[in-house]
């Protein structure tokens, strides 16, 4: 349907960004899968919906769980960061946030986010 979507409105940022989280699933659910593959694709779809909607906290959450993915922490973190700068109460991405950040060892960091007024 994602594909679908695409083919009927190439500049539907949204659908890029399903095809996104298909990959990070995969990935989040321990599917055996190509982890290099499922990381370009998952990112080559993302930075497709970045380039269409650039100010989609959404879009930016997804690039942060793939740059953890990636290995690039102070990507992941810059990402997470802009999401939630253009969504401040979105609850999934910061608790998403915080996962990350318990990955990067930053569980004081963690703790903070979840605690702010």
């Amino acid at each position: 349907m994602f594909v679908a979507a695409i083919d009927d409105d190439p500049g539907y940022a949204r659908g890029y960004l399903g095809l996104a989280w298909l990959e990070i699933r995969k990935l989040k659910w321990n599917e055996r899968v190509d982890l290099e593959a499922t990381l370009a694709s998952a990112f080559a779809s993302a930075s497709k919906a970045l380039e269409v909607s650039p100010c989609d906290a959404d879009v930016h959450w997804a690039l942060g769980v793939i740059y953890l993915w990636r290995g690039e922490a102070e990507r992941a973190i810059g990402c997470h960061e802009r999401g939630r700068e253009l969504a401040p109460n979105n609850c999934d991405l910061l608790a998403e946030y915080c996962d990350a950040l318990g990955y990067l060892g930053r569980l004081e960091d963690a703790i903070r986010l979840v605690n702010w007024p």
